[in-house]
Order: structure tokens, then sequence, then C-alpha cells
């Protein structure tokens, strides 16, 4: 009996495995962040009214990244409001098929002279 389970287990496992994967749906142009990933760069729009910071990883290594939102203004990774801005793959360590885990928010409360929380931390992927 054992055997026609593990049989019959592994016949699911090969199919959805070799199951086509859907593409990923296109980013949503309405939404207050975008992040666009185009050739060897990630292009990161803000449609809001004020600086957007934020974080980005594979999500290959999301079980080894601990991050913090403790941020400080003049951090790099950040884009100015209602503007675009570019940043190369190597930023995020990001390479073709990876999907990124990306990691948006405002500056929130001041913690120190130069150090503030994040007002709210907001998640999405973004695909080659």
């Amino acid at each position: 009996m054992s055997n026609r389970i593990f049989a019959a287990l592994v016949l699911v496992f090969s199919i959805v495995a070799c199951t086509p994967l859907d593409p990923p749906p296109p980013p949503n142009p309405n939404a207050p962040v975008i992040a666009v990933w185009a050739n060897t760069d990630v292009s990161v729009t803000n449609n809001t009214n004020k600086t957007v910071y934020f974080i980005g990883f594979p999500v290959r290594l999301a079980p080894v990244i601990l991050i913090t939102t403790d941020t400080r203004p003049n951090s790099e990774l950040q884009v100015a409001a209602m503007s675009t801005k570019r940043f190369p793959l190597t930023r995020f360590n990001a390479s073709t098929p990876d999907t990124l885990m990306f990691s948006w928010w405002h500056l929130g409360t001041k913690v120190n002279d130069s150090l503030y929380k994040a007002d709210s931390v907001r998640t999405f992927r973004v695909f080659p």
C-alpha cells in the first residue's frame, strides 16, 4: 500500500513540476510605487508625494535576510516624490531568472538625530 502512495505522490509531483507557469502579472500602473525589471536595471517609480525608501533582494535569499527599516534620510536606496530612478541589478544581488522581493516605506517617527523608523512597510515582487 505504501508503494502505491509513494508512486502516486511521485506522479503528482512530476505533473506539477512539469506544468508551465503562467507569466507574471504586469505591474499595476496605479500603484503608489512601481518597480520594473528591464534588462540589467530595475526602474523604480514613486507615484507618492513623499520620498520612498526601499530594500530589494532575490526571493531565493529571503530565508537569510534580516532587514531593518530604520532609515537614514541620506540613504542611496530612495526615490524622490513623483519621480523615477534606475538601479543596476547588481545593487540587489539579482540576475535572471531571479524574482526580487521589494519592500518600501516613507520616513516615520524620528528615533535620533539621523535615524527614522518606517511609517509602514509595503512589499511586492518584481519579475524579470
